[in-house]
């Protein structure tokens, strides 16, 4: 694959999977907002290209890694997710389709369509994107779980779990954290993409996958976990939250496809937690 596009490759998992192509044989373009530039290249190597370019454009892709969205969490309003993760996608859809790029890979939620704005504004694009699959343009579509990883950014369940615990926040209010979770490390979310990449062939026009470790844990089991390993002091106050109206009790991805062509998560959770630790344990407040 010698022409990769890539959108949301200023965010956490963007720029770890652009850091984890080779920009020796591969021509990498990451796609940017001008009110948004990349405040540290990570590869002097890798293009950069602003999504006010796009209409110009004239090059063909091998492929295009679709990672750009809108979670809702910093005060986003429900027309801005929509417009992120639905309107957006279709311009890129739009140029994938005039320039006769050979393949959209679309990184999608495996929550319910009706959990969140972010939620269904995912699903309603994932309705959208199937119908651009055509015998040029090769569609993929992965439903992922919940990602962590070092030095994640974000409000979310684990990055408020690693963060509280690796600083020794004093405490952190949570619900009863009985929720079933899908948690896969960040890098087995790479591997995965590359994968998918290195055996485009086996794959029809429109393919859907769950991508996760195909286990499940409870998110109690997850924080009192990471506190033990990372030998913190934090106190987890369970209860103190109150589950959503909608909460989504049970979510862990069926990977048997993706085993049957050979993909298998290689990272247990305590090895991703311990990974972790020992990247950031010198900046860990005591």
């Amino acid at each position: 694959m010698k022409n990769i596009l890539v959108t949301g490759g200023t965010g956490f998992l963007g720029q770890h999977l652009v850091d984890s192509l080779d920009s020796k044989t591969t021509d990498i373009t990451v796609l940017l907002h001008k009110n948004n530039p990349i405040k540290d290249p990570i590869d002097s190597a890798v293009n950069y290209l602003f999504v006010d370019d796009l209409k110009g454009l004239t090059n063909s892709f091998d492929c295009i890694l679709h990672l750009a969205t809108s979670y809702g969490r910093t005060g986003e309003t429900k027309e801005e997710v929509f417009d992120t993760n639905i309107k957006f996608g279709i311009e890129i859809l739009e140029m994938a389709t005039r320039t006769q790029s050979r393949c959209f890979i679309n990184f999608d939620t495996n929550l319910p369509d009706n959990t969140n704005d972010y939620s269904t504004s995912k699903a309603s694009f994932r309705d959208v994107v199937k119908k651009y699959s055509s015998d040029i343009l090769k569609i993929i579509n992965l439903r992922l779980e919940s990602i962590y990883g070092p030095n994640k950014k974000g409000t979310d369940f684990s990055n408020a779990v690693i963060q509280s615990c690796l600083n020794n926040t004093c405490y952190l209010e949570l619900s009863e954290c009985q929720q079933i979770r899908d948690f896969i490390y960040y890098k087995d979310v790479i591997n995965c993409v590359k994968f998918i990449m290195d055996n485009l062939d086996k794959f029809s026009k429109y393919t859907s996958l769950q991508v996760g470790t195909g286990k499940g844990v409870s998110l109690q089991n997850f924080a009192e976990l990471f506190k033990e390993l990372s030998e913190a002091s934090t106190e987890f106050k369970f209860g103190k939250v109150p589950y959503k109206d909608n909460e989504v009790m049970l979510s862990v991805a069926n990977i048997e496809s993706l085993n049957r062509m050979g993909w298998f998560p290689k990272t247990t959770l305590e090895e991703g937690f311990k990974e972790i630790i020992l990247e950031t344990s010198y900046g860990r407040s005591n």
